[in-house]
């Protein structure tokens, strides 16, 4: 008896340490592979070249000049990029390949002066008559303005105005149609969902809180959804072998930027760019920390209530290469991003981060 019970102690203590075994082991692997193998991996790649179009309206903004336009919008589509960064199947890659500056008159209107989303988008769908404008050899077709677009007001089907059509990619309906105010980047969210629909995805069946939850994006998640993502593999799978499919060759890109670089070169103060010239980055601490939360920064104004701003897309924000996406400090893995859970505090704590210390190292970088 007492021998069996010896025996039985020794196999809970082996079964416990290849519980144990089993457990390191998973914490080093991605998706069921040991790292070393998930690089080798060939995943399915949607590959895209993309143009962007501004109007006179977008130049006026604080962008000014050719130059720093070209800057702000690589900014913007990489800011884009960046709410597909958890997608391992297919991997989202959009490549800058064309910027096309055109006139005020280009994009239809109402009386009120906001810009008419369907008509505009059919303009460039019909080739825009009148314009020297050409689209060819682009995948995605995406136009920003300086005006703003009519309100996403919602249809009694669920969907809302301003929708593209939904796997428009490679087609004659590969156009897309946003506004941005050119000095802070509002517009990224929805680029991201121009470009989500114009890849095949579709809305969440019921309200999460992601992406493509609600018109002007996700309260709770910056990514797609779980049916978002699936509709995009289907659309892929569906396509790939296709002759119209256009995501296999290799676009000649423009040189990236993010956000956070362009407006740390440019000395931007990210709580004035975001709420007005009253307001500045709060000075006060907390038991010797900043008030700001991890890839989010407090402003403050003298008598004003604190408000809070997301760090720029694209900002290091831990020691083993976490970037800053839509106010979240995301963990690479490989060379990709995922997230730790889908519910995320809307106001998360964490380390306070330290906008001086990135401002020295994006002047560090661009002196090298």
């Amino acid at each position: 008896m007492k021998s069996s019970r010896k025996t039985q102690s020794h196999f809970l203590v082996i079964l416990s340490l290849a519980e144990i075994i089993v457990c390191v082991k998973a914490a080093t692997y991605v998706d069921g592979r040991a790292p070393q193998e998930f690089d080798k991996l060939e995943h399915h790649k949607m590959l895209l070249g993309v143009q962007m179009l501004y109007d006179d309206m977008f130049l006026q903004s604080r962008v000014k000049c050719l130059e720093r336009t070209n800057l702000y919008l690589s900014a913007l589509l990489n800011a884009a990029k960046l709410r597909f960064a958890n997608m391992m199947d297919p991997v989202i890659d959009l490549v800058l390949t064309k910027i096309t500056p055109v006139d005020d008159e280009f994009l239809f209107r109402d009386r009120f002066g906001d810009v008419n989303y369907y008509r505009s988008v059919q303009y460039m769908k019909d080739g825009a008559l009148g314009y020297e404008v050409s689209f060819e050899g682009a995948d995605l077709v995406l136009f920003v303005t300086g005006r703003p677009v009519e309100p996403p007001v919602l249809r009694q089907d669920g969907s809302w105005i301003g929708t593209p059509t939904i796997g428009g990619v490679c087609t004659r309906d590969r156009f897309g149609l946003v506004h941005d105010n050119g000095k802070s980047f509002s517009g990224a969210t929805d680029l991201a969902q121009q470009i989500s629909f114009l890849l095949g995805a579709v809305r969440p069946v019921s309200p999460d809180g992601s992406l493509l939850s609600q018109a002007g994006g996700g309260s709770q998640y910056y990514g797609l959804s779980k049916e978002g993502k699936a509709a995009i593999l289907n659309h892929y799978k569906r396509h790939h072998r296709s002759e119209s499919c256009c995501w296999k060759d290799r676009p000649r890109p423009i040189k990236p930027k993010y956000p956070v670089d362009f407006l740390l070169d440019r000395r931007v103060d990210i709580c004035e760019a975001a709420y007005g010239a009253p307001y500045k980055e709060c000075t006060l601490e907390a038991d010797g920390k900043r008030v700001s939360a991890q890839c989010r920064i407090a402003c403050c104004k003298d008598g004003g209530p604190i408000r809070e701003v997301f760090v720029p897309d694209g900002a290091k924000c831990g020691s083993e290469g976490q970037m800053c996406i839509y106010g979240w400090c995301i963990d690479r893995v490989g060379d990709y991003l995922t997230i730790p859970s889908l519910m995320i505090p809307a106001i998360p704590g964490g380390t306070a981060y330290d906008w001086d210390k990135i401002k020295s190292e994006i002047e560090s970088d661009n002196s090298d």
